[in-house]
């Protein structure tokens, strides 16, 4: 017992300056990045949501590209042809020896 109370300084110093230290950080990450957050995410909500409108508009000028190729009929190539093309991959024979 009489150890433990000769080292209580070796523990007990890091342990005051961490809890300090994080009392501060807390305390500077409340103060200093309040303001910054809330102006950021309005911005970055506006941002995201003009991106996105714009991307379902493009989506639906494809998918109506799309309709009038096939509608068409001169095409030589099946839809189905077209899907397997548009995802790269390829139809290969194999000869057998």
């Amino acid at each position: 017992m009489t150890l433990l109370l000769l080292n209580i300084p070796c523990w007990l110093i890091p342990l005051l300056v961490g809890a300090i230290c994080g009392i501060l950080g807390y305390l500077l990450v409340r103060l200093l990045g309040s303001n910054k957050n809330d102006n950021n995410t309005t911005a970055n909500v506006d941002v995201y949501k003009n991106r996105i409108s714009k991307l379902e508009a493009d989506l639906k000028a494809c998918k109506v590209n799309k309709k009038s190729t096939f509608s068409g009929g001169n095409s030589s190539i099946s839809e189905p042809e077209v899907a397997s093309l548009a995802v790269g991959t390829a139809i290969v024979t194999f000869d057998k020896l």
